[in-house]
This record gives structure tokens, sequence and C-alpha cells, in this order.
């Protein structure tokens, strides 16, 4: 047997065929149904897609041959194909020096007959090929060959679209490592603490906020070893809150307590989001933590004055108040509330009343607050102005507590205080905070003082904290050495000379130095203070930090350049869908050109021969009219095929426009076989002349319903296409009836999913399209096509626009 010799550049088109990825993939439905119209155009049981390996032929697409994903290249036909650029046809194997005594010849499959078309992908590199194989000596027809190179170059062409999306993947990747490293830098930078969890809790990642925020390093934070920090009395709480939202799916968010690597007890506030995948499952948890030490030791100093100032309220008599809701509202006041209203201490008042008190401007709030609390089961505070009953106009602050009994609010119940003296006191201390506020307007709070020779007397809390310092080493340093060495020079020249010589500086720019080493960019204003009695003159030194200014600038920048980025890439994404629609349509043009020849080249023969007359005219002209109708039902799964990969393609634009109805039923007709035509009766139960619809969605949708009643009909039954009004008279319907033997009761409830089919369909070769596309062409202009009954005595479909038909 002899073999095939190597191609040129042999390793170059090896190279090119491992580069796509194809080798050993499952099944596509794009190169499946490929084969398979090879296979109806060329009558063959096998067809197949068969990639040319270094020692192997490998099938993408199997036809015929199932159970057989490759055989070995020294047997392989194809290996003989891909050696030129025409088609290779041979009509019988035994006769053939080449493949007489080849394997595949001699034993399983059997081959006699062989046509292959070659994949080539436009660099004279032949992949390899689209073949179809029969075990019977046969030649194709002329317009076999031509469908099988043309399906041949539509594969090609696929395949190049292909190597065209691995490489924008090859770039997306690319751009994706770029991303997560600059993730890692804002991680590094970011003041708060982030880190990532797996599944199960253990911890996988740590940034260097949240490294100095527990005084772990980021291998000790590893695993479980970042809990070896929680407070022991913090511990279980911690583990069951974070179990409890791990159980729900739902984010966790808690305040507790660690000790730092230090030895010091910090507060922090953690808040983590569960990961999900597609299924729901979680896959772990991505968070931040802040440390809050300051600020909760600032706020538990707050919750001790308020629970003072409580009890202090209650020795000063404050107000109390009952609304009971059931069975009717009753408001009740103690005899502070009644004082406060200047009402008698065993006033009764009504509901409406209490509202009333209050200013016209503070009710809507009032009333709002109250009914949230009755709705919501929560509480309320609020100060609003009111008039008591003897006109004077006081503020009270009312506070009040949902009760609820068996998940329903039955009271609520508050006090009530008159804060008018302390509204007075507030608006005079506001009104002194923003005389002091003035002089204060340019100071973020970050102060210090300096003497004439540099030396550092003084210094602010928040200060000492940003430069990572103790007052213990700030006090009596040198100003100089906390700026960074570039900037010394200027800041001699910009800001102590001028400050100690005019006695003022304003703005001015400079970077410090922090004892950690970190970068602090600033903003100096200073001004000069005299005193008598002070060896040396000495100056207010007001800092403002513009560390966020200058990240924000930075990242500003980041982002442009990312928009531009995802800019580019959208319009190569754009260009990218162009030509695949240019494609298509190259790919419907090269594929339904021959068949609309063939099905041209049959219909004339078949009226040459009817015009001859007589018994052996029709008996000869009957193999023509098979020939024909299985060229329709190819020329319609074509049209099917290039449906679903283009005219239904998501994004599809509708041209809606008037149609004549009785017109778009008549083409749609005349798309079926002369002998079907006369089978379909058309009734009409409206007045409606014309439809706004897309014609040519309509004519696919139409045509596809009909080709599936008459062919599921008897060949005597009729099939009708009644034209209706829905009963809200706002919809148009259009109804095709067959009297088949009914639709399969398994297939009933995914009928319009695509790939749905029957026994009966498996048996005619149907790739279950035709009321898929019917559904989406539908959807597409608004409207849907739903089963209305199947059975025994048949089956009927509607199509459904939704909206009003225009009666002409």
């Amino acid at each position: 047997m002899p073999q095939a010799p190597l191609p040129c550049a042999e390793s170059q088109r090896l190279a090119r065929l491992r580069a796509l990825g194809l080798l050993d993939t499952p099944p596509e439905p794009l190169f499946d149904q490929l084969a398979r119209l090879a296979a109806q155009i060329c009558g063959t049981p096998i067809a197949l897609m068969s990639l040319v390996d270094e020692d192997r032929q490998w099938f993408k697409a199997n036809v015929g041959l199932e159970g057989t994903a490759q055989t070995a290249r020294e047997a392989a036909f194809c290996a003989h194909a891909i050696l030129g650029n025409d088609m290779m046809e041979v009509p019988d194997a035994q006769a053939d020096a080449r493949f007489a005594d080849n394997p595949l010849v001699l034993g399983d499959p059997n081959i006699r007959f062989y046509a292959g078309a070659p994949l080539e992908l436009g660099d004279a590199l032949r992949l390899g090929t689209l073949c179809v194989i029969d075990r019977v000596p046969r030649q194709l027809e002329a317009y076999q060959r031509a469908a099988l190179q043309a399906l041949a170059k539509a594969v090609s062409a696929a395949l190049l679209m292909r190597e065209q999306a691995m490489a924008e993947m090859l770039t997306a990747e690319t751009a994706m490592i770029d991303s997560e490293r600059k993730f890692r830098e804002l991680s590094d930078n970011s003041p708060l603490g982030v880190f990532h969890t797996n599944a199960g809790g253990q911890c996988t990642y740590t940034n260097a906020s949240w490294q100095r925020i527990y005084g772990l390093t980021h291998d000790e934070a590893l695993g479980n070893g970042w809990s070896s920090t929680l407070h022991p009395d913090d511990r279980e709480s911690v583990f069951n809150a974070w179990n409890e939202a791990a159980r729900a799916g739902r984010d966790f968010d808690m305040h507790f307590r660690v000790r730092h690597g230090n030895g010091t007890v910090r507060h922090v506030h953690a808040i983590s989001r569960a990961l999900l995948d597609q299924q729901g499952a979680v896959t772990g948890y991505v968070g931040t933590v802040e440390d809050i030490t300051e600020r909760w030791a600032i706020e538990e100093e707050v919750r001790q004055r308020e629970a003072m100032l409580n009890h202090a309220a209650v020795l000063a008599g404050v107000g109390v108040w009952r609304l009971e809701l059931q069975p009717t509202p009753t408001v009740w006041w103690n005899a502070q509330t009644c004082r406060i209203h200047d009402r008698p201490i065993d006033h009764v008042p009504q509901f409406d009343e209490a509202i009333d008190y209050f200013q016209e401007e503070a009710r809507a709030v009032i009333a709002q607050a109250v009914q949230q609390a009755v709705e919501g089961g929560t509480a309320f505070e609020v100060e609003l102005p009111m008039r008591t009953a003897t006109g004077r106009d006081i503020w009270v602050r009312s506070v009040g507590q949902a009760q609820q009994v068996a998940g329903q609010t039955v009271r609520l119940l508050g006090a009530f205080q008159d804060v008018t003296q302390r509204r007075e006191r507030e608006a005079a201390l506001a009104a002194g905070m923003a005389q002091l506020g003035h002089l204060y307007n340019q100071t973020p709070a970050l102060l210090l003082s300096v003497d004439e020779s540099g030396r550092i007397s003084a210094g602010s809390d928040r200060l000492l904290q940003r430069l990572a310092t103790t007052r213990e080493r700030w006090v009596s340093s040198q100003l100089a050495t906390w700026v960074q060495p570039a900037y010394r020079a200027d800041f001699a020249r910009q800001v102590m000379n001028p400050l100690f010589g005019v006695g003022r500086v304003d703005n001015i720019a400079c970077t410090l130095r922090a004892a950690n080493g970190d970068e602090v960019p600033v903003k100096v204003s200073a001004r000069l203070e005299h005193g008598d009695k002070q060896p040396l003159r000495r100056a207010m030194v007001v800092l403002e930090d513009v560390t966020e200014s200058v990240r924000r600038e930075r990242q500003l920048v980041q982002e442009q350049g990312l928009r531009q980025q995802i800019e580019r890439h959208a319009q190569d994404l754009s260009d990218l869908l162009t030509e695949r629609n240019e494609m298509l349509n190259v790919l419907a043009h090269e594929v339904r050109q021959p068949l609309n020849n063939a099905s041209a080249a049959l219909q004339n023969a078949a009226h040459t021969l009817l015009r001859q007359r007589g018994p052996a005219a029709l008996e000869a002209a009957e193999p023509l009219h098979r020939a024909q109708r299985v060229l329709g039902g190819v020329m319609a799964g074509v049209d099917n095929a290039l449906a679903v990969a283009a005219l239904l393609a998501e994004g599809h634009g509708t041209i809606p426009a008037d149609v004549d109805l009785e017109l778009l039923v008549g083409i749609a007709i005349g798309d079926m076989q002369v002998d079907d035509r006369a089978r379909i009766r058309v009734t009409r139960q409206t007045t409606a002349r014309t439809i706004t619809a897309d014609a040519g969605l309509m004519r696919l949708a139409l045509r596809n319903l009909l080709a599936n009643a008459l062919a599921f009909s008897p060949p005597d039954a009729p099939v009708e296409v009644r034209l209706s009004e829905a009963a809200s008279g706002a919809s148009l319907c259009i109804d095709v009836i067959d009297h088949g033997p009914g639709i399969d009761p398994e297939v009933q409830g995914r009928l319009f999913q695509r790939g749905a089919r029957g026994p009966a369909h498996e048996r005619r070769g149907s790739h279950g399209l035709g009321l898929y596309i019917v559904r989406r062409a539908m959807e597409l202009q608004g409207g849907h096509a739903q089963l209305l009954y199947t059975g025994p005595q048949g089956t009927a479909i509607r199509l459904e626009l939704n909206e009003e038909a225009s009666a002409l």
C-alpha cells in the first residue's frame, strides 16, 4: 500500500493545525451541520471533517462512522487529498492502485467511493478535508462536486474565524494579566485591608494594609493563620457569624477585636462577600477590613455620655407618651408631656390633635416617622418645631419605639422633651464655631510649631499619626529631616526663608517622608508668631494632606488609559462582527447558488420529459420529481442553518413595515413544492388586509410551519392556514393546522427549542431547527408562537403578532 508523500512545508502545516486547538475537542454544531449537508447533497452514508495530524487523521465532524474518532495517517485517503488544491475523487477504491490493498478498503468501513475537498486557510497549507464516502462505486454529479467544494470553503472560513477569535482571546488574556497586576498595585496601596479566602474560609491573599492591621506577614495569614489573632472573647462569635453567613450565602459584616503582632488589642470592622459560580455555589470570599480602634474609642465615649444623658433626662422629668393601635388609635400622655404642650396634666389628647401641635412644615415628618415605625416595627427619633396650646413656639425631641405581638405592631412607646434651650445654645455655638471655622478654613488639622532654627516644638496628634512617629521622636527634631531630600533645598528657599523674613507663606507644595518611609505630599501654609519673652521667634505651620488628590490624579490617568484600551477593544470587536456578517453572506451565496442551479436543472429536465408525453416520459420524470423534493429539503435545511447563524443572531434588527397579508401567505405557499401547493387551504376570519411586521421574518416562520404540516400530514390530507383576530382584537393570529398523527408528548414541552425533535423527525433526518426559527422570528417582532392543540386528529400552531392589525 503506497503511502502519501508529505506536503511541502509540513512542519508549518502541523504548527498551524495545532495552533487552532481543534484536535481532540468535542463536536461542534456548525461543523456537524456542514458534514450532514455534504452527506445529504452527495447522497452518501458517510461524511467527515478530517484533520490530518502527524501520524493520524482525526474527525472533528463525523456522520455515519459513529464510534470511530481517528485512523492512521498511512491508511488515510485524506493524506492524499491534501497534496493538491482541487477536490480528489476516487470512483472505485479497489480499482485504484493507491488504495486497492488499503485496510479501510479491504475491511471496515469497506470504502469503495471517496471524494474529498481540501480545507485551506489561504496560505496553501491544507489542514484536512471535508469528504464523503460510500461503500459502493459511484461518481458525483457536477452540482454535487460544486456543493462539496462550497461546503469545504465554508468549513475553511469557519476555521479562519476560529483562528482570529483565538488571537483575540490571547490579546484579552494579556490584558487580564496586566489588569491583575494593576489590581495588586492598587490593593497594596489601599488604606483598607483586602483579603480573599476559599469556600472553607482559609485565607489565600492579603494586601499590605491587612498585614499592618493584623501584625502578620502574608505567609502567616494564609490558611487559618489569620484566626490566631482573634481576641479570645470574640473568637467563638466571629466563627459562628462567619459560618452562618457561609450557610446562608450572604455577606459577612462584623466588628470584633484582634491581638496585633506587637501585643496591642485592635478593634476592626470586616466586611466580606461570597463569590458564587454559575450554579450559585460559594467558591470563596473577598472582603475588606478597617482598623476602627480610635473611632471605636470615641464612639464608646459617646455611648457612655448618651447613657448619662438618658439618666439625667429621667431625673429631669422627660415626658412619656403611648400610642395604642388596637382596636382604634388612642394616645396617652404623662403629666410632663401634658406640661410641655401647655395642657392640664390629666388631658387626654386625640390622635389628630397630637399631630396638629407640630408646625405645619413638620407634620408630614412626624406622620411619616410614626407610619414607618408602625409598618416596619422600628424606632424613630426626630426634633421638630411645634406650637403649644397657649401659642408658645418651641422645639421638641420625640423618640418612639414599636412593640410587636406575633410580628404585628400593636403600640408605640416614646419619650417627649422640650429641647428649645438646647437648640438655642446649639445655634449660638454654631455661630461661634462658624467664626472659628473662618480662621481655620484652610487648616486640615495637621499642625506643628517650629522656631527660626528649624527645630520642632509641637505637633498635632493627627500629624504624628500621619507621619507614623511618636511625640518623643517628633519634638526637638529638625523639620528639614522630615522633608524628602529632593525637596529640602526648595523647602528652605520657598518656606523657611520667606516665613521668617516676611512672616507668612501660603500653599507651598512639598513632600514629607514619614518614619516608615512613606511619601506624604502636602501643601504648606504658615504664620509667624511674635513673643517678647521668646529668645527665638516661632511659627505656626498648617499642612494640608493632598495624598488623596495626588492618588486620584494618578488613578484618573490610569482610568483614562484603560478607557482608551476598552474603546479600542470595542472597535476591534465591532470590526470582527462586521467581518462575521460579511462571511455569512458569502457562505449563503456559495452554498445556495449551486443548489439553486441544481434545482433549476432538475425542473427543466422534468418539464422537457413531460412535454414528450407518454407513459415512458411520465415514468422517467418521476425520479426527477423525487430528486427535486430531496433537493428542496436540502435547500430548506441550508436556509434554516443560515437563519440560525445570521438572520436570527442576537442583535438582529427587524424591519417592520406594512405587509399585505394575502401576499405574505401567497409567497409562503409559493415556497412549497408544486405538488403540495394544491393541498393548502386558506380561511379568513378577519377583515384585516395588512399587518405591521418584518416581511422576511414572517415568511421564514410561515414557510417552516407549512413545510412541517405538509411533511407530517397524509399525502391526500389538506393543510389549513386560518387568519383571525385575538379575542381582544389587538393581535392578529395565523394558525397552521394539519391532519397528521400529532406531536410526541416528550417533545411538546421543548417544542420551540433548538434541536427539539421526536423519533419521527429523527427518521426524517431533521435537525430540530424549524420550530426554533419560528419562535425566534416571532420574538424578534414582539410576537410569539404557541401550540394550540395536538393529537391523533392533527396539530395546530399559532403565530400571534402583539400589535393591532390595520384593515384597509
